[in-house]
């Protein structure tokens, strides 16, 4: 994870208790990530602190939205299936379309 500031700071915790990670860049954070972790393991909650004004501010914010840790992946397409209808005959004899 890449913050768009020099001075910034990430906090990993629980809803109670003492932070589970933190780490931080320079010596006064002008943006913190606060990654609130689920109790259930599901997923976690973003709260982002910024201490910055107008444009710098947006720009951080920008930076922050749908973060990626990584390049982003090409998804890959179905393999297309062919499909024959089946005959009425076999469907209403209840038999198999080779007349078994």
């Amino acid at each position: 994870m890449k913050l768009p500031s020099e001075d910034a700071a990430v906090l990993v915790s629980l809803p109670a208790g003492a932070p589970l990670c933190t780490a931080m860049r320079g010596e006064d954070p002008s943006a913190v990530v606060w990654l609130l972790l689920d109790p259930s393991d599901i997923d976690c909650k973003q709260t982002t602190f910024v201490r910055a004004t107008g444009s710098q501010c947006e720009r951080i914010f920008a930076d922050l939205y749908k973060l990626s840790a990584g390049p982003a992946r090409r998804k890959e397409s179905l393999v297309s299936v062919r499909e024959d209808p089946i005959e009425e005959a076999s469907a209403s004899s209840g038999g198999l379309p080779d007349g078994s």
